[in-house]
């Protein structure tokens, strides 16, 4: 029997990152050489805008060549992913880039690189949209 590799899907691989997500209801993935001090800076600034306590969240840097599989027990849970794709995190969906995606408890809104968005007011005007629906607010 033969098999085909082909690069269909992106599949995890066994040495797979489990992040457990902790008591808190933000969580923020970045790939670790796209978080600089300026790059916290802005994340900062998004965070404060929609009232977003630096408690409730979790930031993790990432590796760049690493996939994860996210998972946050029977809390609801928001995760912020700057710079991958939902497959790099095991979810096989399409999605459109700061659009609201729920998988069970949790609410996943995938972004560009923080590093780009500084550069990119339209991407920053669709995040800022997106976490004022997700929050309520008007």
């Amino acid at each position: 029997m033969t098999f085909f590799d082909y690069p269909i899907y992106k599949i995890p691989e066994p040495g797979e990152v489990i992040l457990l997500s902790p008591d808190k209801p933000v969580t923020v993935l970045v790939k670790k050489s796209q978080y600089l001090a300026k790059e916290a800076e802005l994340l900062s600034k998004i965070l404060k805008a929609v009232q977003i306590a630096p408690v409730d969240v979790t930031i993790i840097e990432g590796k760049d060549d690493q996939y994860y599989r996210i998972e946050s027990g029977d809390q609801e849970r928001l995760f912020l992913l700057f710079g991958l794709d939902p497959g790099d995190c095991g979810l096989q969906i399409d999605f459109r880039k700061y659009s609201l995606i729920q998988r069970g408890k949790n609410s996943f809104i995938f972004g560009s690189p923080l590093v780009s968005l500084p550069d990119l007011p339209d991407e920053r005007r669709a995040l800022w949209l997106e976490l004022k629906r997700f929050y309520n607010i008007p």
